[in-house]
């Protein structure tokens, strides 16, 4: 059986949820301003994951790009005893901005 890669899990989930942040059913101009905040980001979705993980022991399963004030990638982590952990990391800084019990 195949194991994929650590990194090629991230990639392909922030890949995921890029094109789910950009879905058909969102307006043109909702996606244009997903794909240039994520042009614009200093951090890259896979170092928002990864950012996430490691600071709650978590895995991810869920990324989105949230175009408020502060340009974020909102992730939903799942820890070890099964509980559940929203993320916000800053796409320009790559810090956390707020954690909290999903």
């Amino acid at each position: 059986m195949s194991r994929f890669a650590p990194k090629t899990s991230i990639i392909a989930l922030a890949t995921a949820a890029f094109l789910a942040a950009t879905s058909v059913t969102a307006t043109a101009d909702s996606a244009a301003a997903g794909r240039a905040a994520v042009i614009a980001a200093k951090v890259s979705m896979c170092q928002t994951i990864e950012a996430a993980g490691t600071k709650t022991g978590g895995k991810a399963v869920r990324a989105d790009i949230e175009l408020g004030k502060i340009k974020g990638c909102e992730i939903e982590v799942v820890l070890p005893n099964g509980s559940e952990k929203e993320v916000m990391v800053d796409m320009a800084t790559g810090k956390i901005i707020n954690i909290k019990n999903d």
